[in-house]
């Protein structure tokens, strides 16, 4: 006969809904590095974003809205 388990099966997640602890059991969460968007015209520092490290290893470019600028130009990755 099995042993019984240790703690519940079910539990509450961040956004309140129920969670089955043998689904999650054994994932590890992906390691995250903040990025932050600095637009190539005013050099300003408009946007944050997260980017998983070990798939995504060179910088990230995005075409953003930059209100100091009033229109939509390229943000690049800054440090």
């Amino acid at each position: 006969m099995p042993a019984p388990s240790s703690g519940p099966l079910w539990s509450v997640g961040a956004t309140g809904g129920l969670i089955h602890s043998k689904r999650t059991e054994g994932f590890e969460t992906m390691p995250r590095d903040l990025a932050i968007l600095a637009c190539t015209e005013c050099k300003r520092r408009n946007y944050t974003t997260t980017r998983n490290k070990r798939t995504m290893t060179e910088r990230i470019e995005k075409v953003k809205y930059c209100p100091f600028d009033r229109k939509r130009t390229v943000h690049k990755e800054v440090k």
